[in-house]
């Protein structure tokens, strides 16, 4: 291996500018913040104003505070020195604007990264066009295959599900069998046919600790966009003018991912609620500053959500105000990324019911058990007419498909039948049927073989294809161990 690029999670997206520049406000990123034992392990990466990594700086370069305290024992060792591989999720866009030198240049650059992964990294390749399709499904260690397949890539179709594409390649990420992961996507236009949202993808990769970076070229792409999600997960958006600029934005990337830093800090006892990492960086003359939010569930586990661009700062300048701004006006409320419910003061970017947080008054009743019963097991609906919708499961079940009269009506997808699935309880167990699904019905990305199969909590429901359309929650067991 010609370097080792571990802890980051990628995604590649097209945008517009020159390759390798990098705005004041993304030189210092976050990737992602683990706790391991009792050490809490932060990834960051330092760039120059041309995107070039900052290298070989110390201790004395980095200064951490947690919740505004500065930390006094501060370990910094570069990445490189990991002796951990990599598994890297490639996705490249195969609609038709890519046809020509831009499909053969995006596989030159592709081909260029691959070829710089070694014997203990791993790769999976995605395209996404009409639909997402896994050319390389399972993550291996034979580049020859993976590139002998990525050689017979052509762009053939009409639109560009790029949100689905994030998606799913963040799903993909955390089956990885190396505990660093980088999700690469590739395309030059913006999503017109997605039943996913941007904000679900990246509340997707939020959750999933996964940061995206975005890349890409061209200028019939959504910059605001591909930069909001680079932003809000940890990554950066790092831009090209030209396809002839494609194998030097892989390269560009490679390199800074060669070139991050770990940060190891003592992991103290800390209280259930929001909290916050920052780092801060003197290098060259520069100072750079970035904060990012975490999210402590109640409990003896952690369990840490990035707050994400809203708690971002680079050289004295808040990322959030950038987002929050839109041709020169400033939103006056800001709104959950998810379900667009307007956010209370003290929230970041999440209302308290899509992070997770639970509130529960000391003063009002414990609910029946029916009640909590339906609280506790709903399906989320990520595609149709209730997009973005928690669905209840009462004891009697419900009844999905394009119908009018299912329980959860998704239309205008052609894969999905009138009465394509239902979920059914069972001596307490909640069972999945493909009733009428032509297309047939799909668990995690599996088709289903039996009539009906159980479901576990966070189990992705596809209808028609394995795309995801549902997402099943069981909150039961949790609640029994509280």
């Amino acid at each position: 291996m010609t370097r080792n690029i571990g802890w980051a999670v990628v995604a590649l997206v097209a945008c517009a500018g020159g390759v390798g520049a990098q705005a004041r406000t993304d030189q210092l990123t976050i990737p992602q913040v683990k706790v391991e034992a009792d050490t809490i392990r932060i990834l960051v990466s330092v760039v120059d104003e041309h995107g070039a990594p900052v290298k070989e700086l110390g201790k004395a370069n980095f200064k951490v505070l947690l919740d505004k305290d500065p930390v006094r024992d501060v370990a910094v060792r570069q990445i490189q020195e990991s002796e951990h591989g990599i598994s890297v999720v490639l996705a490249i866009d195969i609609s038709l604007s890519m046809k020509g030198r831009r499909i053969e240049a995006a596989k030159q650059g592709a081909g260029r990264f691959l070829a710089t992964l070694g014997d203990k990294d791993y790769c999976a390749l995605m395209t996404f066009g009409n639909n997402v399709a896994w050319v390389v499904d399972e993550f291996t260690n034979d580049r020859r295959a993976i590139q002998s397949k990525l050689d017979r890539v052509a762009a053939t179709d009409q639109n560009t599900v790029l949100n689905e594409a994030f998606f799913r390649a963040v799903q993909k990420a955390t089956k990885a069998p190396t505990p660093q992961v980088a999700v690469v996507v590739l395309t030059d236009g913006i999503d017109d046919g997605s039943s996913i949202s941007l904000d679900q993808a990246a509340r997707e990769a939020a959750q999933r600790n996964i940061p995206v970076y975005t890349l890409g070229f061209g200028n019939q792409v959504d910059a605001k966009a591909l930069a909001q999600i680079a932003t809000l997960t940890g990554g950066r958006f790092i831009p090209a003018a030209a396809d002839a600029d494609l194998v030097d934005l892989y390269l560009s990337l490679l390199s800074q991912l060669a070139s991050q830093y770990m940060l190891d800090i003592p992991a103290p006892t800390m209280t259930a609620g929001e909290h916050a990492i920052t780092v801060e960086v003197q290098a060259r003359g520069s100072h750079y500053v970035q904060q990012r939010g975490l999210m402590v569930a109640k409990g003896s586990h952690w369990w840490w959500y990035a707050a994400g661009g809203g708690a971002v700062l680079a050289t004295g300048v808040l990322i959030w105000l950038w987002l929050t701004r839109r041709g020169g006006r400033t939103v006056e409320a800001r709104k959950c990324i998810y379900c667009q419910t307007p956010l209370p003061e003290g929230e970041t970017e999440y209302c308290a019911k899509c992070s997770g947080k639970v509130t529960e008054p000391a003063s009002q009743p414990a609910p029946a058990a029916t009640a909590i019963e339906e609280a506790l097991v709903w399906l989320e609906v990520l595609a149709g007419k209730q997009q973005g919708q928690n669905v209840a499961i009462p004891d009697a079940g419900v009844t999905i498909g394009r119908g009018s009269d299912r329980t959860v009506v998704i239309e205008g997808i052609r894969s999905i039948s009138r009465d394509h699935a239902e979920i059914v309880v069972k001596k307490g167990r909640h069972i999945l049927r493909n009733t009428h699904g032509q297309g047939g019905t799909y668990i995690n990305g599996n088709k289903m073989e039996m009539e009906e199969e159980p479901l576990r909590d966070n189990d992705r429901i596809g209808l028609g294809t394995a795309e995801a359309r549902l997402i099943f929650h069981d909150r039961r067991a949790q609640s029994a161990a509280s």
